[in-house]
């Protein structure tokens, strides 16, 4: 037979706060709702008082450095949220110290969890009929909840020490939103951004009871992010401005509008291209077309259309109202470029993005390369399988060779594609080529192209490449108040830094528990350090733009209960230009066909002497073959993120 003790039970706390995305452990608060209250002063001197005749007592120590006056609220729960199970007993002791809290009508072996606050401000009045907490409120609990009930539970001690902040809800509303960002914030406080109109959390800690606060809100038509509003944004305002922050037990809600604007708004960003970005295998003659728009009425939008070989677009564009662009007849086997600018009636401007295309060639034609997987770490040697398209006007038996380049350190050859069904092909004869193999990838951290070059029998060539990335990773894990430290190094200076992280559990971000996060801080090879958002999602990545060379150092911390397990990854990202001419040493003339290569993995082809590559950013070492020629040509250079370079070749 089961042995039970009794206890009454009046609900406290019947308002649902925020749902708390984190681990038993540290889920303190959420856990503080309603409960049976005893006075401590029915108890006189607790701890001396014997067992109740038929119940069991929690007995243990409050801890709290802060309490100077109001009232601590104890209770026990029959599960770890207090909004969905129900409470089972609880005391209210008027200061820090020891306590006794009756357990009734619990069976033994039960599991409880036990929790507390002080009410900071006595915004209750010492009342035991349904207090809430409220901002400020300082909360803890028993460290190896749940607590298992049992005839001798011995002595357990809860520190309040975490302090609660309720966050402003701000409901954001544009009508006309379209795309780009919604950011909201308080002045000098604060922000959240979000991809759409929608709710918005703001927690504002430490600010004291009476301060007024400006609440707003901005539409990012451009998407730039945390930055002030630019032309074309448009904001919206709290009607009651200031807001006059208050002690607070449960969110506060605020309504901002984002009005329609009454003046001119720049053009919709052109988009949609056709053919699509990147293609290839486009015939000689094609029409090219994009989508464009104004979102004023009445306003009309002309185009300005720059087209060429020329990836800078510095050519003269041509204007017209058209959203269509007929180049004329193009030259075979060769990458153009292209871009529109919308313009409206009254002069406003929005720029699309440089989009390309590959016209059809004579010789073979590279269509598309991929890597399975796309990214992999430094860790220890990884299966890596490389995979070609390759057509050809005059069918894939002209095709006499696809392979990769550059060749492997202490080869002859370089490493060939296959479309006979073995090395990792799936089907012969379909004009898929595959290599699979093991790499290396110990010493190559960062983002790499793989470069597949295919040749015709008559000599004729074509490249195509794909990113790989090469990442450094740690894992390991984190305790509460405390910190670990990783780093990695970025070769190359403008380059972009990518943060990527994986935790095992929800992190408590974004809860009532504003205070409690994981977490991370870059310091870069300067020493300065830029501390990064707590994590808000169980996987996210972060951008470092134009980050600095050097070695930089990431600190993961936590003060959150318990342990956190984490997998981070870094990796850097940048491409530049290398552009310029291979001519013939006997006559100075350019020479068409020749394959320029690099030991970054970037590729190109000359026509009549000229070529343009993209390349990873770093010191990059570049050769000039072409199979007609017996020599080649080595050049090095160096090529910033963004930037562009120059080399130039005599064969």
């Amino acid at each position: 037979m089961k042995t039970f003790h009794t206890a009454s039970v009046t609900q406290i706390f019947p308002v649902h706060l925020l749902s708390y995305k984190k681990a038993p452990v540290v889920f303190l608060l959420s856990t503080i709702l309603g409960f049976g209250v005893l006075r401590a002063s029915a108890l006189s001197d607790q701890a001396g008082l014997p067992r109740q005749s038929g119940g069991l007592m929690i007995r243990g120590k409050v801890i709290c450095e802060q309490c100077t006056g109001g009232p601590i609220y104890l209770g026990a729960w029959q599960g770890k949220d207090p909004f969905n199970s129900p409470i089972l007993s609880a005391i209210v002791l008027q200061a820090p110290g020891s306590f006794m809290l009756p357990l009734k009508d619990i069976p033994d072996g039960s599991p409880v969890w036990v929790y507390g606050f002080w009410d900071k401000d006595n915004a209750n009045g010492g009342s035991t009929a349904k207090p809430r907490p409220s901002s400020g409120d300082l909360f803890g609990s028993y460290a190896s909840n749940p607590l298992i009930v049992a005839s001798d539970m011995g002595e357990i001690e809860i520190t309040l020490d975490r302090e609660i902040t309720f966050p402003i809800i701000l409901n954001i509303t544009c009508t006309d939103f379209d795309g780009g960002k919604i950011l909201a914030g308080a002045q000098d406080g604060p922000d959240a951004m979000g991809d759409a109109p929608g709710t918005f959390k703001l927690f504002l800690k430490g600010v004291p009871v009476g301060t007024p606060v400006w609440l707003f809100a901005y539409w990012d038509r451009d998407g730039s992010g945390f930055q002030k509003p630019t032309t074309g944004d448009r904001a919206g305002k709290y009607e009651d401005n200031p807001y006059i922050f208050q002690q607070a037990s449960q969110p506060v809600a605020i309504d901002i509008n984002i009005p329609v604007s009454s003046g001119n708004i720049p053009p919709n960003t052109p988009g949609n291209p056709s053919p699509p970005d990147g293609s290839v295998n486009q015939p000689p003659t094609i029409i090219l077309s994009w989508e464009g728009s104004d979102p004023n009425p009445g306003d009309t939008v002309s185009y300005a259309v720059f087209f060429g070989t020329d990836a800078s677009t510095s050519q003269k564009p041509i204007i017209q109202t058209e959203k269509t662009f007929a180049p004329g007849t193009l030259e075979p086997a060769t990458t153009y470029f292209w871009k529109v600018i919308a313009i409206d009636s009254k002069g406003a401007k929005t720029a699309g993005p440089l989009w390309s295309f590959k016209t059809a060639g004579t010789g073979p034609t590279v269509v598309s390369v991929n890597v399975d997987p796309p990214i992999i770490f430094n860790e220890s040697k990884t299966p890596l399988l490389v995979t070609a398209q390759v057509t050809h006007p005059l069918g894939l038996a002209a095709i006499a060779s696809v392979y990769i380049e550059p060749k492997r350190t202490g080869e002859t050859t370089n490493p060939p594609l296959f479309d006979d069904g073995t090395h990792g092909d799936q089907t012969a004869g379909d004009g898929t080529y595959s290599r699979s193999g093991i790499v290396d990838a110990s010493k190559a951290v960062g983002t790499k192209n793989v470069v597949v070059v295919a040749v015709d029998k008559d000599g004729k060539k074509d490249v195509g490449f794909c990113k790989l990335e090469v990442r450094n990773k740690a894992d390991d894990s984190v305790t509460s108040a405390s910190q670990k430290m990783h780093s990695f190094d970025n070769e190359i200076k403008d380059q972009t830094i990518l943060v990527t992280y994986y935790l095992q559990t929800s992190p408590p971000s974004l809860s009532v528990f504003a205070d409690c996060s994981v977490g991370l801080s870059l310091t870069d090879p300067l020493g300065q350090v830029q501390e990064l958002p707590a994590f808000s999602s169980m996987a996210g990545t972060f951008e470092i733009i134009q980050a600095l060379s050097g070695t930089w150092n990431y600190t993961v911390n936590s003060n959150c209960p318990g342990t956190q397990n984490y997998s981070i990854s870094t990796c850097s990202e940048g491409t530049g230009l290398v552009s310029g001419i291979v001519s013939d040493s006997r006559n100075g003339q350019g020479i068409t066909n020749v394959l320029i290569t690099s030991n970054s993995g970037g590729s190109a082809v000359t026509e009549e002497g000229y070529y343009v590559m993209v390349t990873p950013a770093g010191k990059i070492s570049l050769q000039a073959s072409a199979s007609s020629y017996n020599t080649s040509s080595n050049s090095l250079v160096t090529v910033s993120a963004g930037d562009s370079a120059a080399a130039n070749f005599s064969l």
